[in-house]
């Protein structure tokens, strides 16, 4: 399984590299803010980090002798598969601020059990972050939702 990982992880190191390398010509400004270039970026960097990450993790895992997936583990995963399922359907129906609170709120509750005040200003920080990084600054306009007829 470690070696799996490790495979995935460079193939991800890889892919990052393609990104960073395909975005290379487009420019990293824009007329009135942000360019094209910023988003696949940051997400090629994070792609390498984040991989160069999971396989130092899994080289201290390998010296510890930890077992990687245990029952526990597994049941979280189908959880936030299903969740994020869930997500994705009540996107347009609930819109991008509502879906996103829900998510973080059960993701947060439900899936890491943290203490129910921590749960709620944890989802309502995140949702008033993202949701100020895309109207506000990146200027996308995404689904209102139930909320369209409010605003």
């Amino acid at each position: 399984m470690l070696n799996l990982n490790r495979v995935i992880s460079l193939i991800f190191i890889v892919v990052g590299g393609l990104v960073i390398w395909e975005i290379s010509g487009i420019n990293a400004i824009g007329t009135y803010g942000p360019g094209p270039k910023i988003m696949p970026m940051t997400l090629g960097i994070l792609l390498i980090v984040l991989s160069l990450i999971n396989i130092i993790k899994g080289e201290r895992i390998i010296e510890k002798g930890t077992q990687v997936f245990n029952k526990t583990g597994i049941k979280k995963v189908v959880l936030v598969g299903a969740l994020f399922a869930l997500y994705i359907i009540g996107f347009s129906l609930l819109g991008f601020t509502l879906a996103n609170f829900l998510f973080f709120l059960l993701i947060m509750g439900v899936v890491e059990k943290m203490e129910p005040l921590k749960t709620l200003l944890s989802s309502l920080f995140f949702t008033v972050f993202i949701h100020m990084l895309f109207y506000v600054w990146l200027q996308v306009d995404v689904p209102q939702g139930l909320l369209e007829n409010l605003l």
